[in-house]
Order: C-alpha cells, then structure tokens, then sequence
C-alpha cells in the first residue's frame, strides 16, 4: 500500500510563530527589530519543514533501528561489503533528506547518506525509492550516477 508523507506540524508551528513576530513588529515599535527577526528565523524554518526531504524524514522514521537492503542508481552503495545496513536517523533539512546508517555487519563502520533534490518517490510499507536526485554522496563523496541508467536514485527495503 502506497504512503503519502504526513504534513509536518512542526512546520505548521514555525509558520505561526512567523506570524506572532511579524504581528509584533507591526503593532510594537519598540520590539520591531526582535519581532522581524524572529519572523525571518521561523518562516525560513517552517518553509524547510514543509519541503520533500522533511516531510520523507518523518514518513521513514519507522525504519530507524531496522536491517534494510540499500542501492543507489542501481547498485550498492560504494566500498560497501554488503547492502545492508541498520537505519540509525533520518532528517530532511532544507533540499536535502539525510540517513545516517550503520553497517550491519560492523558497529563501527557506516556513514550518511545525502540525497538532494529527491524527487519522485514512492512509499510503501516495504520500500521506499526516491526516482530522481540532483546528486547523492555517501560518506561526503558523491556516488556517481552510471551513463545510460533509469534506475532510481536510491532504493531502501526490507531485506
């Protein structure tokens, strides 16, 4: 069954809280700068709230503490001895969708995951595949998308 990634209310929070400032310095001359300030900081972070990356963060939070089976444009990740790997923490902070991942088979080895740009993605209980990214890196090396592939940008499932 497909998913579709929850609204953050967090977002919904920071919104509000933008508007609270921007309410004070309009009507508090004396708290101006502070209420400008304040609405500048809460609605830059409720606009990355409400981006892709953070709303998938909130849809993949299930997997944290999971073995998963992970590929990216098609094959495992590099210098990977297997394709599983526990999910440790996932968050989505601006265009990005970060997952931190430890190797399954290792306590000490791992590394983050970035995606930017996701795009196109599907949910289910199973899986989750994001179809497009503007580039995804694996332990702050981008991880090269093959010439000539249609696989998806990354693919983490239940092994």
């Amino acid at each position: 069954m497909e998913r579709r990634p929850p609204l953050p209310w967090r977002g919904v929070l920071f919104f509000a809280l933008g508007l609270i400032g921007l309410g004070l310095a309009l009507r508090a001359p004396d708290y101006r700068p502070f209420g400008l300030l304040l609405a500048a900081l809460s609605f830059a972070l409720g606009a990355s709230l409400f981006g892709r990356p953070a709303r998938l963060s909130s849809a993949l939070q299930p997997l944290r503490g999971r073995v998963v089976r992970v590929s990216v444009w098609g094959a495992p990740l590099p210098n990977a001895s297997s394709a599983l790997f526990v999910v440790e923490n996932v968050t989505g902070i601006g265009a990005a969708l970060y997952v931190q991942l430890a190797r399954h088979d290792d306590d000490d080895a791992g590394g983050v995951l970035k995606v930017a740009q996701p795009g196109g993605d599907t949910l289910t209980d199973e899986c989750i595949e994001i179809a497009t990214a503007k580039y995804v890196e694996w332990t702050r090396k981008k991880v090269e998308r093959p010439d000539g592939t249609s696989a998806p940008a990354l693919v983490i499932s239940l092994p």
